[in-house]
C-alpha cells in the first residue's frame, strides 16, 4: 500500500463561528487527561479529540509544528448558523495527521 500523508491544514475552511469551546492538540506536551481548552491544558491525540463530542461553535486547534498519526474522525458538529471550526495555533510549519498508509482518509468528516 502506497504510504499516505496529507497536510490536513494545506486546506482549512474557515466559517463564522457562534460561541463555543475551543480544544487544543498538542502532540509533544499534550496530555488526555486535561481538559484541552488552553495551550498550556492542551489534549495530545487523535482518540481524545474523536471521544470529545463536538457542538455548535466549538474549535479544534492543532499545535503548529505538531505531528499525529492516524485518522481524525470527529463527532457531533455544527449547523448553518455555527460551524464547528479545525485550525492551528501557534507560530511553526502546519500541523500534520499522517494516516502511515494504514487509512483511506486521515481526515473523515460524515454527515449524520
Amino acid at each position: 500500500m502506497k504510504h499516505l500523508q496529507v497536510s490536513f491544514f494545506a486546506v482549512v475552511i474557515l466559517f463564522a463561528s457562534a460561541h463555543g469551546e475551543i480544544y487544543r492538540l498538542d502532540s509533544t506536551h499534550g496530555d488526555d487527561s486535561r481538559r484541552g481548552l488552553t495551550p498550556e491544558l492542551a489534549w495530545r491525540s487523535l482518540d481524545k479529540a474523536n471521544a470529545t463530542a463536538l457542538k455548535l461553535g466549538d474549535q479544534l486547534f492543532f499545535k503548529a509544528g505538531g505531528r499525529w498519526l492516524g485518522l481524525l474522525t470527529p463527532k457531533g458538529g455544527g449547523d448553518s448558523k455555527a460551524k464547528v471550526i479545525f485550525g492551528r495555533y501557534g507560530e511553526g510549519s502546519k500541523p500534520r495527521i499522517d494516516g502511515e498508509g494504514k487509512h483511506l482518509d486521515t481526515v473523515l468528516l460524515k454527515n449524520r
